[in-house]
């Protein structure tokens, strides 16, 4: 299934499906668990000077690619304690400094 933006009109009848939006997820990484993560690749001494985008292709995509889903997602199917609910969104680049974007969530 393709989704598709719903179309924007300027005009008094104009109507959204939410048929057409993707279902935004619910859950989350606890960030109580990025600790756990950062050991599980090597510690923060491996993870020194890379941006998210390196995090991504080098430690997630290789344990999410067979599953063709979320790390969020792989995490539950490990019976992990370090997915819940959803309280904050955090949006950033993913060009930042991966730890830096950590150390400044955990401030």
């Amino acid at each position: 299934m393709v989704w598709k933006s719903p179309a924007i009109s300027t005009g008094a009848k104009t109507s959204v499906s939410l048929e057409q939006t993707p279902p935004f997820p619910k859950e989350g990484i606890k960030l109580s668990s990025l600790d756990f993560f950062i050991a599980e690749c090597g510690g923060r001494s491996e993870l020194e000077g890379l941006t998210t985008t390196d995090v991504n292709n080098m430690y997630q995509k290789p344990l999410t690619i067979h599953m063709k889903s979320s790390y969020c997602d792989f995490l539950k199917t490990q019976n992990s304690n370090s997915v819940g609910e959803a309280k904050v969104f955090i949006s950033h680049a993913w060009k930042y400094k991966f730890l830096e974007v950590l150390d400044a969530l955990q401030k």
